[in-house]
């Protein structure tokens, strides 16, 4: 493993992170099977190629996702009264460990493919 339950722990803003260190650490590994199932090279890249620090920020912040909304609620609404309220959680896939684009470009340094749609020539045709 590439990450400790720590790691996770050092980058959780906001409140107490009321989690076992089990827990976070089956889904740092299912976090780490989704990049090598992406990136089948990886193990061979960090340390080389990537710096193990900004592996343990992606794989961290895939797990954080996860635990911020374990139940993968896409959207609350509450009720006292007069008075109610919504809170709208952000994400494709929510309370599930998913490999973003961002985390891709993140981790790699390039978007999911590293090819551009086009180019453009500067100053156009001649």
């Amino acid at each position: 493993m590439w990450v400790t339950p720590d790691d996770v722990r050092d980058r959780w803003v906001g409140g107490d992170l009321d989690f076992t260190d089990q827990t976070i650490a089956t889904l740092i590994g299912d976090a780490e099977d989704a990049i090598r199932a992406s990136v089948p090279d990886i193990d061979q890249m960090v340390d080389t190629k990537i710096p193990l620090a900004r592996v343990s920020r992606v794989i961290s912040r895939m797990v954080i996702r996860v635990l911020r909304n374990p139940e993968g609620i896409r959207t609350l609404q509450e009720t006292t009264g007069q008075f109610s309220g919504s809170t709208t959680y952000a994400g494709d896939v929510l309370g599930e460990i998913v490999f973003t684009d961002e985390d891709r470009r993140d981790l790699l340094g390039k978007g999911p493919t590293g090819r551009r749609a086009y180019s453009v020539m500067p100053g156009g045709i001649r």
